[in-house]
């Protein structure tokens, strides 16, 4: 058997393969030129006529059913019609609108501007292009202070129904938007200008800034105007969903933390943050807990390897470099915003009351411990969490110095009890232009010092609420002056002793920058940066008799430096078409770990916590 089908019938193989393409490409023909229609109805439903129309156009129909009469009668009779045409004749009298993109037809129900201008209103047919002549798909033509609108074809052209004295708002991303009266005209042609401003717009990319309009790699930028609709409780809150490829987490605790990914989870063993770089400064996500998020200008977000390569293997994960709010000239200013708000529970897990519990027990014949209490676990570790946020900020300055100056403060409770953060942040910057332009001096100061009182273990406590006996009260025993447990189930525990667990965390956080600018030519920089970071972490935990034997204490103690310093030597020159931007640089970094930490159980009571680690041995 000759199983070698490699060179059999080649011939017929590639007669075979012009076949399908000519196939291919005639089906696409025929499908781009199905413009006109015939329809002959006679006392037919408007859901009979739509069906029609889908059928023989072959259009794809989105509408909603409660906004259109189905089942009026219509007749029609168009021969070789546009679709617009037999819309037009269809719709008549029924105030809807309708939207056509390709072979997708979008009708809804239209305002009373909208109305008039299909009903007494006239047609404008059109093609929009770019500066290139090159036609524009998905342009939005809508008419001015109405909902009337539609998009422009693959073909760049469109068609709408307007009043006489119309005005089309023309707007595409990237463009400047335009609007044109429509007066007696019935075709027009709009040539879209390109948005200089959005593509001369300055970005902090690395260790430079350049122009939007020169960027090659994977760039994505939120900036200030774009949050100032948001009351953002974390810089998780600033950057979820805002940017394409990166996810942000979301936290149940009151910390708020959130952890972030760039495109995805790229490693098994290592970390998956996202390097962080604050105004230069170095660092990692818990280095955002110490911006407040009304601080912040612009976050930067450099996705690909040729953006991140510059930062070497600190940046495999990407980069979010954030830049904070300066000075600006002007008298001093005082900014106040402050935001007030709870947080609950949306929903329990459905369980057996003590008296349901009781009963399903006697009907099946099981014997269960009965204290005759009616206790809800789950609502008695609940609470309503009152959060709180305010920021204070002072500006100003001259034609050549500005200051800046914030302080804030958060406070948040859980929805869990004795779970609340609390964080105090501070930011400090001051610019200054000297020698007529020649020498910039930028200093910088921000810090935090945040506290957690948190949740030990989620899953056992979440687990014991729910499950735990519903007959047993919900205070101590009177005589033991603790809390009663079954000794049958060493997962469960009462979730109630679980609410008596000190678990603290204190971290305090400072970081200091100079950046020192020597403008030596127009095209020529040399730029001279240092940071001095410090960051401790204080952790403290205590561990009752009544959740752990003998109980048990925990102190432990983290710290960091860092010290960051580079010399940066920027040459940008322009030259007709082409633009050149070369960078020296040279770069040291010391980081310095130190810490400790300690154990101690066998207490003989509760009442010094880990405030005398004595008290154990």
């Amino acid at each position: 058997m000759d199983l070698n089908l490699k060179n059999k019938h080649p011939r017929r193989i590639y007669y075979l393969f012009l076949v399908i393409i000519f196939f291919l490409a005639s089906t696409e023909i025929a499908y781009s030129q199905v413009k006109n229609l015939s329809l002959h109805l006679t006392n037919v439903t408007l859901e009979e006529a739509l069906a029609q129309i889908k059928q023989k156009g072959e259009y794809s129909l989105w509408y909603r059913n409660e906004e259109i009469n189905l089942k009026k009668k219509v007749s029609l009779d168009i021969k070789n019609g546009s679709i617009t045409q037999i819309l037009d004749a269809l719709f008549k009298g029924e105030g809807l609108g309708y939207i056509i993109e390709d072979k997708h037809i979008v009708i809804f129900k239209a305002d009373e501007k909208t109305k008039a201008a299909q009903q007494t209103g006239k047609r404008i047919t059109g093609i929009i292009k770019d500066n290139t002549g090159e036609p524009v798909i998905g342009c939005n033509i809508m008419e001015k202070g109405t909902s009337n609108g539609t998009i422009t074809s693959v073909d760049g052209d469109f068609s709408l129904n307007v009043a006489e004295n119309a005005v089309l708002q023309i707007s595409y991303i990237g463009y400047l938007t335009q609007e044109i009266p429509v007066k007696n005209n019935q075709n027009i042609t709009v040539t879209l200008q390109e948005d200089s401003q959005i593509l001369d717009e300055v970005v902090v990319v690395g260790y430079g800034v350049a122009k939007k309009s020169d960027l090659t790699g994977s760039i994505s930028q939120v900036k200030a105007e774009s949050m100032q609709n948001y009351t953002p409780s974390s810089v998780g809150d600033l950057l979820r969903n805002s940017i394409p490829g990166m996810s942000v987490g979301y936290s149940v605790s009151a910390k708020g933390n959130s952890d972030m990914m760039i495109r995805g989870d790229n490693t098994l063993t290592a970390g998956s943050s996202p390097l962080i770089i604050v105004d230069g400064v170095f660092g990692d996500l818990s280095m955002l807990t110490s911006i407040y998020p009304t601080d912040i200008e612009s976050f930067t977000i450099l996705k690909d390897a040729s953006e991140t390569a510059q930062y070497g293997s600190r940046g495999a994960s990407g980069v979010i470099e954030v830049t904070t709010k300066k000075g600006m000239q002007g008298r001093t200013q005082v900014a106040y915003n402050g935001s007030f708000g709870i947080s609950t529970v949306y929903k329990n897990l459905k369980m057996l009351s003590g008296d349901e519990f009781r009963s399903v027990a006697s009907e099946r014949g099981i014997s269960i411990l009965d204290k005759g209490n009616n206790t809800n676990f789950q609502k008695e570790i609940q609470q309503t969490g009152l959060q709180q946020n305010h920021h204070v900020a002072f500006y100003g300055g001259s034609s050549t110095s500005s200051y800046r100056v914030s302080l804030g403060f958060m406070d948040r409770q859980g929805v869990i009890l004795n779970e609340d953060m609390k964080n105090f942040t501070s930011n400090m910057n001051m610019n200054q232009k000297m020698f007529d332009g020649f020498f910039d001096c930028e200093l910088g100061m921000f810090g935090s010092i945040l506290k957690n009182h948190n949740l030990v273990d989620y899953q056992k406590t979440f687990y014991s609420a729910a499950t735990f006996n519903p007959t047993y009260p919900n205070h101590k025993d009177p005589v033991t002056n603790s809390w009663d447990g079954i000794t049958t189930a060493s997962q469960i525990t009462n979730p109630l002793a679980w609410m008596q667990v000190d678990d603290d965390d204190a971290t305090s956080h400072i970081s200091t920058h100079a950046r020192f600018t020597f403008n030596l030519m127009k095209e020529l920089k040399l730029v001279l940066f240092g940071a001095y970071t410090y960051n401790i972490v204080e952790n403290s935990q205590y561990l009752p008799t009544s959740v752990w034997a003998n109980g048990q204490a925990y102190k432990g103690t983290k710290k960091m430096e860092s010290l960051l310093g580079n010399m940066m030597l920027t040459y940008k020159k322009g030259w007709k078409k082409h633009f050149f931007d070369v960078l020296a640089l040279a770069e040291l970094q010391k980081e310095t770990y130190t810490g400790y930490y300690t154990t101690v159980s066998n207490f003989s009571t509760d009442k010094f916590g880990y405030n005398n680690l004595q008290a154990g041995a």
